[in-house]
C-alpha cells in the first residue's frame, strides 16, 4: 500500500532537515510513547471502519494534537501507518 502524496510531502520536508522535525502538533505526537500513539491510531482506524460514511470523523480521541491533525485521516492511510510502525500486520 502506498502512502500517497501526503507521505511524499512529509518525507521531502524531513529530508531537507531531518533534525528539525515537522513542527507544531506533529512534534507533540512524535514525542508520545509508542503505546499512546498506537492507541490513537487504533481508535481512529476502528472508528473509521465501523462508521465508513462518517466523512467528518466525529470520533474524538481526547488528544488535542491528534484531533487537530489526524482526525479526518483516510482509514487506508491509518492502516498504512500502523503497519509501518509495526502496530498492525498487512
Amino acid at each position: 500500500m502506498s502512502c500517497g502524496a501526503e507521505g511524499a510531502i512529509v518525507g521531502s520536508a524531513l529530508n531537507n532537515d531531518p533534525l528539525r522535525g515537522f513542527g507544531g502538533y506533529y512534534d507533540i505526537l512524535a514525542k508520545l510513547p509508542p503505546k499512546a500513539l498506537a492507541d490513537l491510531i487504533e481508535g481512529a482506524y476502528n472508528f473509521a471502519i465501523q462508521y465508513p460514511n462518517d466523512y467528518y470523523h466525529n470520533w474524538q480521541s481526547g488528544n488535542q494534537a491528534w484531533d487537530l491533525t489526524m482526525s479526518q485521516a483516510d482509514p487506508n492511510k491509518l492502516l498504512w501507518l500502523a503497519v509501518r510502525l509495526g502496530i498492525a500486520k498487512a
